[in-house]
């Protein structure tokens, strides 16, 4: 059950609550997804309660839990997949059609045979392509180094951590040393007895 309620966590969620019933019984899981995905579509408890029939009270207490803030992150997650893979696919097709005119030419209507040819692609296009490509290609690898460069930061910083927690544990186990007499005398060389 989608609850912040640790006793009521293994409570089976009830079917569906019915919109008019005003007795203590709970939301269904169903209903509060329901609420989460309204609510991100829509960006608004008060149009979340109008399209739900769910009070607007129930849903800002709702908001304010942490089930609320993990099926947020959870289904922000599952749309960024959804739409990478969109992306993914598009991008594909696109390189495919490029490598295709890039290699055949582009298609063009010859009037005096009455057919589509393939006329090679110009040096300009096949330059920006190119351009283009190599851009992204470097892109990549920046951010790949980035990544790479942070590992090795946050490595570093730990070990440095580890090695202070470790100073300051030895640090503590020994003794001081302390210092009972000191004297302290100007001697300029000249010794007179009187």
């Amino acid at each position: 059950m989608l609850t912040d309620n640790k006793n009521l966590k293994n409570v089976k969620s009830p079917r569906k609550r019915a919109v008019s019933a005003t007795t203590n019984k709970r939301w269904s899981d169903n209903q509060k997804i329901e609420a989460v995905t309204t609510f991100l579509m829509l960006g608004s408890i008060k149009l979340v309660s109008k399209a739900l029939q769910i009070p607007e009270q129930t849903l800002f207490i709702w908001k304010r839990s942490e089930w609320w803030n993990e099926l947020v992150k959870q289904l922000q997650v599952q749309e960024n997949i959804t739409l990478s893979n969109k992306l993914k696919n598009i991008v594909d097709k696109s390189m495919e059609i490029m490598a295709d005119r890039l290699e055949n030419g582009d298609h063009i209507y010859d009037q005096k045979a009455g057919k589509l040819i393939r006329k090679p692609v110009a040096l300009r296009d096949a330059h920006k392509v190119a351009v283009d490509m190599v851009g992204v290609r470097d892109k990549l690898k920046s951010t790949e180094q980035v990544q790479v460069a942070e590992e090795n930061i946050m490595a570093k910083l730990e070990k440095l951590a580890n090695s202070f927690a470790e100073f300051a544990n030895n640090k503590e186990t020994k003794a001081p040393v302390v210092v009972t007499d000191v004297i302290f005398g100007v001697d300029n060389g000249s010794s007179t007895d009187h």
